[in-house]
């Protein structure tokens, strides 16, 4: 189980997968799925498919904040996939590398370009 530094995660029953997207200007985004288990009675009527997705605001992100570890854990209990994705701005300020120009690069919201938000989102998506 993937322990949180701040916070209890011992009593998930769910393991996040943790995976990198990248966004089209290359920078690899982090986040976690979370897949949702398969119930007797959802067997029955077929597993639901469903993949709820959560994007981060400004410094919203694993370290700081674990509702994500207990929302991921309840959707998946109940059969429900989760994806919890980090964008640009969920940290001050971090390293990540850029896959297009391979280069470590700089992100955060110290230097944030709100109409940069839409690739964040699309690297989801996609």
């Amino acid at each position: 189980m993937v322990n949180h530094r701040y916070f209890d995660t011992s009593t998930l029953t769910i393991e996040p997968m943790p995976f990198e997207v990248p966004t089209k200007r290359g920078v690899l985004l982090k986040g976690a799925l979370f897949k949702g288990i398969s119930t007797v009675e959802m067997d029955k009527i077929g597993r639901p498919n469903v993949l709820f997705i959560c994007l981060t605001g400004i410094h919203g992100n694993f370290e700081t904040n674990p509702m994500y570890y207990y929302i991921g854990d309840l959707l998946g209990q109940h059969g429900f996939d989760f994806c919890y994705g980090q964008t640009c701005d969920a940290y001050n300020k971090m390293e990540t590398m850029n896959i297009r120009i391979g280069a470590v690069e700089m992100i955060g919201s110290f230097n944030e370009d709100f109409h940069q938000m839409d690739e964040d989102i699309d690297a989801y998506l996609e």
